[in-house]
C-alpha cells in the first residue's frame, strides 16, 4: 500500500515526517544511547542525522531531523519520550538521500521495537520509499524543479 500524499500547508514539502511510536516512554539516557548508536548528532537538546557529503549552501546539512514527544507534547532530548518523529527535508535536499533516510527510519524503529507510521498508517520500508518518491514527483510536477535544486530554494525563499 502506498500512502496518499496529504494536502499540506507547505506546497514545497519542506519536511516529510514519519512517526515511530514507542510502546513505553524511555529515559533521556536510553534515548541518547540508542540515537548515538544510530549515528545521530546531539545539537544541544535536539538530534539530527548529518550528511557526510559536501553540502551546497542552499541545502540542508542533515538528511533527517528528529522531533521528540511525550504524551503528545513536543519535548527536547533532555527528558523522557514516547514518540520519535524523523523528518526528511524533501525540498532542501536531493532525492539521492531518500534511500539512506528510509534505511535510517527502519533502523531506528528496530532499535526501539516499534513500527513506522506515515499519516497514521503503518508502512514498510518499500512503502515509505514509494511515498517519498511520489512526493518528489509531485514537486517536479508542481514546480518544474527537482527537490534540493538551487532554483527550488529560490522559489521557497521568494514565497516566504
Amino acid at each position: 500500500m502506498v500512502c496518499e500524499i496529504p494536502l499540506m500547508d507547505d506546497p514545497f514539502f519542506q519536511e516529510v515526517t514519519v512517526q515511530i511510536g514507542l510502546n513505553n516512554s524511555i529515559s533521556a539516557g536510553h534515548l541518547n544511547r540508542e540515537m548515538k548508536s544510530a549515528c545521530a548528532t546531539l545539537f544541544y537538546d535536539v538530534y539530527g542525522f548529518q550528511r557526510t557529503d559536501t553540502v551546497p549552501e542552499w541545502q540542508s546539512e542533515c538528511f533527517a531531523d528528529v522531533y521528540l514527544y511525550l504524551n503528545g507534547k513536543s519535548v527536547d532530548a533532555l527528558g523522557a519520550v514516547d514518540r520519535i518523529d524523523l523528518a526528511y527535508p524533501m525540498a532542501t535536499i536531493g532525492t539521492e538521500h531518500i534511500n539512506s533516510f528510509c534505511t535510517l527510519v527502519n533502523q531506528v524503529a528496530k532499535r526501539f521495537g516499534a513500527s513506522v507510521e506515515v499519516n497514521g498508517e503503518v508502512v514498510t520500508e518499500p512503502e515509505l520509499l514509494a511515498h517519498l518518491d511520489a512526493i518528489a514527483t509531485q514537486i517536479l510536477m508542481d514546480w518544474g524543479e527537482e527537490p534540493g535544486s538551487r532554483s527550488l530554494a529560490i522559489l521557497i525563499e521568494a514565497s516566504l
